[in-house]
């Protein structure tokens, strides 16, 4: 056996260096499981539950360099890991561009892997920015934020929404040109918004006045862009799937709270009979 890593430290600076980590490198998560009791056959059951926290080493290590990825390369990967946790240091670039460019192929995981990706690419975006460029971004959505790819970022999302819901109406289920193009997007974010664009106009022409709220948000968002930075060939910042995240998580929670007044009012009908 070999000691590795080694740190001599007052407790109180311990402490403090791993309260930074959990405070700095938190998101909103949804991919933890908690038990849940036992069904009818006898068998455990989990929820998932949402929690804001710091994601473990261990599940940035999947979404970095994915599951299947060797035990040599998870070893490394820990070792980089905990400086960052217990000294302070910052996150490792390549980290974040690794995790980035998993998450913007969501077409090559499942819904829940990629859902956990997400969220913890967030994490990351989050502490890199925060330790490197003192920012502190929102988890919630900032209608007010005027930064180029957080602007595209939500401009995605809303691309995203109005293809979906008019898959939905049609009784249709399946991957959206805005997800399959999503790692094209950031890095040409002009051409592949007027493709996208394109492939809108059949889905805003089926939705009629149902998709006017959309079409109007789409609109409000890009107005927000500067001529020059909307026509620019630069590629998007890693603050887009900031972006793309705050923007999605309002339609998630909108078709949330639609669900449970449903089912709550299912309940009643129910509870009258």
């Amino acid at each position: 056996l070999s000691i590795t890593f080694y740190r001599e430290l007052n407790g109180s600076d311990f402490l403090a260096k791993v309260e930074n980590w959990h405070r700095t490198c938190a998101w909103c998560h949804t991919y933890k499981r908690v038990p849940d009791g036992i069904d009818n056959k006898g068998k455990k059951r989990t929820k998932r539950i949402m929690f804001t926290g710091a994601p473990s080493p261990k599940d940035i290590f999947s979404v970095v360099y994915g599951e299947k990825a060797s035990d040599k390369l998870k070893k490394a990967t820990f070792e980089r890991l905990l400086p960052c946790i217990v000294d302070g240091s910052r996150l490792p670039y390549d980290f974040v561009t690794s995790a980035i460019n998993r998450t913007t192929r969501p077409y090559s995981m499942e819904s829940w892997e990629w859902e956990k990706s997400l969220t913890i690419t967030c994490a990351l975006i989050n502490k890199f920015r925060h330790d490197k460029f003192k920012e502190e971004w929102k988890m919630a959505l900032d209608e007010e934020q005027k930064d180029r790819s957080y602007l595209f970022g939500r401009l995605l999302a809303i691309a995203e929404q109005i293809e979906n819901y008019a898959l939905y109406t049609n009784g249709e289920k399946r991957t959206t040109n805005a997800e399959r193009l999503m790692h094209q997007f950031k890095i040409h974010p002009y051409k592949t918004w007027g493709i996208l664009n394109d492939k809108l106009r059949p889905y805003i022409s089926r939705l009629g006045a149902k998709g006017n709220q959309l079409v109007e948000l789409m609109t409000e968002v890009n107005t927000m862009l500067d001529f020059e930075d909307f026509t620019s060939r630069k590629q998007l910042d890693d603050s887009f799937l900031l972006g793309y995240y705050c923007q999605r998580q309002i339609f998630v929670d909108e078709k949330n709270k639609r669900i449970a007044e449903k089912n709550q009012k299912k309940l009643q009908v129910a509870e009258e009979k």
